[in-house]
């Protein structure tokens, strides 16, 4: 649920992740449903990759 643009109906709004088994890392592919707009679309996606871009440190840290 999206509840935090002004003016804007609460909405539900879906993601989908996948991770596959080819090799190691595994890779994964996030989608992401269309927002409001093409501004507000954007704004997720960014807040999506800002976190995942620590990633490869963590895995990295746990693998010792």
């Amino acid at each position: 649920m999206i509840d935090l643009i002004p003016g804007i109906e609460p909405e539900d709004n879906r993601m989908l992740v996948e991770l596959f088994q080819e090799g190691s890392p595994a890779p994964m592919v996030i989608s992401l449903e269309a927002d409001v707009d093409d501004e507000w679309t954007a704004r997720s996606a960014a807040g999506m990759e800002s976190p995942l871009t620590e990633v490869p440190a963590a895995q990295a840290a746990w693998a010792g």
